[in-house]
């Protein structure tokens, strides 16, 4: 029986010590079109490790393409990226803190055209980016 104590205990202290090395973060901000300055809706925002791109958190832009990102964390950096279809897709990294206003973020739209062979291979794949000033 002592020793089933001492296992638990030693688990909780485990998991008491790893739990005491995790931070709380909150990234909050705004995508919008770059060429109109329209929100962008329902945009993936994520935050993933640097060392292995392993996900931590993510969540998504509202209407008015506002998101807040929520998470908790044992890394004191970590790269905020995110996509949305029809645009570039954008990464950086940053220093989390309890609570983070990134601000505006302007995304570029992203066309692609693909060429199709007779036997169904891509021939080629061609990727611009535009932007309206």
């Amino acid at each position: 029986m002592g020793k089933n104590h001492l296992h638990y205990a030693l688990i909780l202290l485990f998991f008491s010590f790893s739990t005491a090395q995790s931070q709380d973060f909150l990234v909050k901000g705004k995508i919008v079109d770059a060429a109109t300055g329209a929100p962008i809706e329902a945009a993936t925002i994520y935050a993933e490790t640097l060392k292995d791109s392993t996900l931590i958190t993510y969540t998504i832009t509202n209407a008015e393409g506002i998101f807040a990102l929520e998470g908790k964390t044992a890394y004191k950096k970590a790269r905020l990226a995110f996509s949305s279809n029809g645009f570039t897709p954008q990464a950086r990294e940053v220093t989390l803190e309890p609570v983070m206003e990134i601000g505006t973020m302007k995304s570029i739209i992203t066309e692609t055209m693909t060429t199709i062979g007779k036997n169904g291979t891509t021939l080629a794949t061609l990727h611009t980016t535009t932007t309206k000033e």
